[in-house]
């Protein structure tokens, strides 16, 4: 739905609008020295994931870097009006692990707010404590849980980082 939004106010297919407004246009090949994603063999090595087309680019489609993460991280909320960004955070629905507002993960206690994605091959994470607006990303080259260390890490005092 966030991508036929972008399409929407900006009268340009999603794909166009996300390369003008935010991403490169295409995935970098291991050639430009980019890590790719890998799969996990049957002897426990890892082996190149298999390339897949994303049938649906605003929710699979994308790629950054961990220092880009972090960047949207501290900045998101200037993205959006402050009363959507405010709704962004607020609990909508109760899971396991705390609630969820408008695609953020919230803990229990309101202190993180995290999203987590996997991709062919490859996961990430993101973690904001609210605070003190500190950013933790964890990514990995297969497609491994990493919220849960993101989220330990951003729950650490140690390890806080300065916005940029």
């Amino acid at each position: 739905m966030l991508g036929r939004l972008v399409a929407d106010l900006t009268r340009v297919p999603y794909p166009q609008s996300a390369v003008r407004l935010v991403f490169p246009g295409s995935r970098p090949g291991a050639a430009s020295g980019a890590v790719t994603g890998s799969d996990l063999a049957p002897d426990g090595g890892l082996v190149p994931a298999a390339a897949e087309v994303r049938t649906v680019p605003s929710s699979g489609g994308l790629w950054s870097t961990a220092a880009d993460l972090v960047c949207f991280g501290l900045g998101w909320a200037s993205l959006l009006p402050a009363d959507l960004a405010g709704e962004a955070l607020t609990p909508h629905a109760e899971r396991p692990f705390g609630a969820v507002g408008l695609r953020w993960f919230l803990d229990r206690t309101g202190e993180t707010a995290g999203l987590s994605g996997v991709g062919p091959g490859v996961s990430a994470s993101l973690v904001v404590r609210m605070g003190d607006r500190c950013a933790q990303v964890a990514l990995s080259k297969c497609q491994a849980p990493v919220a849960s260390v993101a989220a330990c890490q951003a729950r650490s005092r140690d390890t806080h980082i300065p916005a940029a």
